[in-house]
């Protein structure tokens, strides 16, 4: 994927499948929820991006096309 080479490029840290608690915006920290095992993450971040769990809708899970 294009987005992941550029990333890897720029030495960007990607955390994926986890679940943001709590942003310390002083101290530039985040709380994450790891969603497999649910162990707690706390990161120092310079720039964060979060994106809201994405899903398709429910009839399109449950039909074929969804694999």
């Amino acid at each position: 994927m294009a987005l992941n080479k550029i990333c890897d490029q720029r030495n960007i840290e990607r955390l994926l499948g986890n679940t943001i608690l709590k942003i310390d915006v002083d101290n530039r920290e985040a709380i994450f929820k790891n969603n497999a095992n649910g162990n707690l993450l706390k990161v120092h971040y310079d720039f964060l991006h979060i994106v809201p769990p994405q899903s398709p809708p429910q009839v399109i899970k449950e039909s074929p096309l969804a694999d």
